[in-house]
C-alpha cells in the first residue's frame, strides 16, 4: 500500500507562511486550522505542496450534493512553487492513496484551479455558494474506478 507523507507540527511555520504569501486565494485560513489539521494527520505536505483533507464518516452536504459516507474531501491545495508540475504529481498520488470518491469545492472564478482540477480528471458534480449566496463556487469529484465519469 503507497504511504503519502503527512506533515507533522515541525511544518507548521513553513504551512503557515505559505498560506500567508497566498491570501488573495486563501483569505480565510486561519492559524488554529492549520494547526489542528496537522494535528489530525489531515494535512499531506511533499514537494512544496500542502494538501488539507478529510474522510467522511457519515454523509456529508457539499452544496447542493451529498457525498455519502466513507468519501474524503479535499479542503485546501496549494503548491508553493506555481508552475513546476507537482501538484498534480502529488495530487495524483494523494488520490491514489485515498483510493476513494474524493470531493472539493472551488470558487467559480478560480479558473486556474478549475483547469488544474479538470486536467487531473475531477468531474463538475455540483454547484455551492459562500458569503450568503454571493460568491458562487462549483463542486468536483474523481472517482476511483473510472476517472473519467463522475462520482457513484
Amino acid at each position: 500500500m503507497m504511504v503519502i507523507p503527512v506533515a507533522t507540527l515541525s511544518d507548521y511555520d513553513a504551512i503557515k507562511s505559505a498560506f500567508a504569501q497566498n491570501r488573495d486565494i486563501f483569505p480565510h485560513i486561519r492559524t488554529d486550522y492549520i494547526h489542528r489539521m496537522i494535528e489530525k494527520c489531515n494535512c499531506v505536505y511533499y514537494d512544496g505542496v500542502i494538501i488539507f483533507y478529510n474522510f467522511y464518516k457519515r454523509k456529508n452536504k457539499i452544496g447542493n450534493i451529498v457525498a455519502p459516507k466513507g468519501t474524503c474531501t479535499i479542503k485546501q491545495i496549494l503548491n508553493t512553487q506555481k508552475g513546476n508540475g507537482n501538484a498534480g504529481k502529488v495530487l495524483n498520488e494523494f488520490l491514489q492513496w485515498a483510493n476513494r470518491d474524493v470531493y472539493l469545492s472551488v470558487r467559480s472564478d478560480n479558473l486556474r484551479a478549475i483547469n488544474f482540477y479538470k486536467k487531473n480528471n475531477f468531474k463538475l458534480v455540483g454547484e455551492i455558494s459562500w458569503k450568503n449566496g454571493t460568491l458562487p463556487g462549483h463542486v468536483y469529484c474523481w472517482n476511483p474506478k473510472s476517472p473519467e465519469l463522475p462520482c457513484t
